[in-house]
């Protein structure tokens, strides 16, 4: 008799020795399952953007299912049928790190994972408009002028070292086209005449891997030109600081 009290004693010592598991400890037990499916929204997003990351499966009832979120390490937020939530961007080059995981309606605790990296391209331009002399402000192209487009990336590495330029695709896209002469591996610069219709120059950039992008688009509106006349003074030149508005 007192060998079978010890016996149940021990049981449920036994048994109460390991700790329940809590909502948080779920993460750790969670079996990577592809068939949980992730994206975000924007596809490249830059920094301090706001990022929708989405989640979907054709396997699950998510909507029957608890779900938790983990953020860069920490709990972000978790609740039944909690397929969305929106995050911002950490700086250039961070990685952001998203965790998912869910307890299905079979008590099944299974997760996927995604990480993405904000990276950032600026576009400088410039053009042959003819202005005055002394004109202040940058010229403004208009119909029939040459632009010239410089792309200046920041795409870092996982040890956050920046991407030089010649291991860098640049696709640029005039008007819905892409250019196939002006794109390609390295190739930062880009040029245009202006036409009668504004013009949408989208430049889309990628590294080699094709995991790291950024996108940014530019728009040129048409500028109507308008013609000054100056007067010109044999020992003077021109006179630059007065019109013949009225002449």
């Amino acid at each position: 008799m007192k060998s079978k009290i010890l016996y149940s004693l021990i049981i449920i010592l036994i048994i109460f020795s390991f700790p329940l598991l809590s909502e948080g400890q779920t993460s750790s037990l969670a079996r990577r399952d592809t068939r949980l499916l992730l994206s975000i929204s924007p596809e490249s997003p830059a920094p301090k953007d706001e990022v929708t990351v989405n989640l979907r499966s054709y396997a699950f009832n998510l909507l029957n299912s608890q779900i938790e979120w983990t953020v860069n390490g920490r709990k972000f937020a978790s609740g039944l049928g909690l397929t969305s939530i929106k995050v911002t961007a950490l700086d250039l080059g961070e990685e952001n790190q998203i965790l998912v995981v869910i307890r299905t309606e079979n008590n099944l605790i299974l997760g996927n994972t995604i990480n993405f990296r904000p990276a950032d391209v600026d576009i400088l331009w410039s053009t042959d408009t003819y202005t005055p002399l002394f004109y202040k402000g940058q010229p403004l192209p208009s119909p029939g002028n040459a632009i010239i487009v410089e792309a200046v990336p920041y795409l870092y590495n996982e040890n956050r070292v920046r991407i030089a330029d010649g291991d860098i695709y640049f696709n640029w896209f005039l008007n819905g086209t892409r250019d196939t002469r002006q794109s390609g591996i390295g190739k930062k610069f880009f040029t245009f005449k202006k036409g009668d219709r504004v013009d949408n120059l989208v430049l889309n950039i990628q590294d080699r891997s094709g995991k790291i992008k950024a996108e940014k688009s530019i728009i040129f509106e048409n500028i109507n030109t308008n013609p000054q006349l100056y007067l010109i003074k044999p020992l003077i030149g021109i006179v630059s600081d007065r019109t013949l508005d009225k002449e």
